[in-house]
């Protein structure tokens, strides 16, 4: 069997989560958006509020992305469950959640599942290179990869190019012009990967796309 043929194969399979019986979706894509929620709040709880700060630094240092764990692969999904403080946690995971149910409408929570792990890995690509070419002493921490791929996979489904565009501009503008601590390159690795998920989904098995709007 050729490579196409296997993901066609792949992809036909996965239809079964799209079109499984309504209840037994909804608390699938319940339990997947709430696990993630929930890990993310564990790992902030029993790191963040409690643990000595210079150990709060090596935890962050050992499962984020930085000149030192940036061959560890792990370390590319790893640092997609820690924030820096509430403000970042709070906007990370609000987001998380309006996107997840927008998302949820279109598509199945299998495929959101998958999109926001592969953006996360998509982010931390970005970051990779941006680390080893730039900026070597920074530590990449956040779900905003995985958030932005969310976002673009959203944006693209709808059609809504323009408006996507548009806030990630602007977005990005503010956060260059005020030198804030926010890894940008992340948010377009995240949102690179997102789009050509959407992409191949939309070109090539539109059948797992729910016809909503």
């Amino acid at each position: 069997m050729s490579q196409n043929n296997k993901y066609k194969q792949l992809f036909k399979h996965m239809s079964i989560f799209t079109n499984m019986n309504p209840f037994m979706n909804k608390f699938l894509n319940f339990t997947s958006l709430f696990s993630i929620l929930t890990l993310n709040f564990i790992v902030f709880f029993l790191f963040n509020l409690t643990a000595e700060p210079y150990k709060l630094e090596n935890f962050f240092l050992d499962f984020g992305l930085n000149i030192i764990t940036i061959n560890n692969y792990e370390n590319w999904f790893s640092h997609a469950f820690l924030h820096g403080d509430t403000v970042h946690i709070g906007l990370n995971m609000f987001f998380l959640f309006i996107l997840w149910i927008n998302n949820s409408k279109l598509v199945s929570w299998i495929i959101i599942l998958i999109v926001y792990f592969i953006s996360a890995a998509g982010g931390a690509a970005l970051s990779v290179l941006w680390i080893t070419n730039f900026e070597s002493f920074i530590n990449v921490i956040g779900a905003s990869g995985a958030i932005f791929g969310l976002f673009a996979f959203y944006m693209y489904l709808i059609k809504d190019y323009r408006k996507f565009l548009t806030e990630i501009f602007f977005l990005h503008i503010i956060v260059l012009a005020f030198n804030l601590p926010i890894a940008w390159y992340a948010h377009f690795g995240g949102a690179i990967t997102g789009t050509i998920i959407a992409f191949v989904i939309d070109k090539f098995f539109p059948s797992l796309i729910r016809k909503v709007y």
